[in-house]
């Protein structure tokens, strides 16, 4: 079985949370969008709003969190497909 690159598994998961922190932003501030999710993200990730400061913040938080869990998850699969 093969192994999951951590490095890469782990910047998937980033950019991914990331991007997905902008949209939220984006489409929060565009169009209304979503507001119970950026209050309960709000929580989260301390400074993320629908601004633009408080995208790059979210973006930020969400790029870090998405990382460690990435990395985490890459490291757990490779464990146990060992066995």
């Amino acid at each position: 079985m093969k192994k999951l690159s951590i490095h890469g598994t782990a910047m998937a998961l980033g950019i991914a949370e990331a991007t997905g922190i902008l949209v939220l932003g984006l489409f929060n501030s565009m169009f209304g969008w979503g507001d119970g999710l950026v209050e309960l993200t709000q929580k989260v990730y301390t400074g993320f709003a629908p601004t633009v400061e408080g995208v790059v913040v979210g973006m930020i938080w969400g790029f870090a969190i998405g990382f460690v869990t990435g990395a985490l998850i890459a490291v757990v699969y490779n464990h146990f497909s060992e066995r």
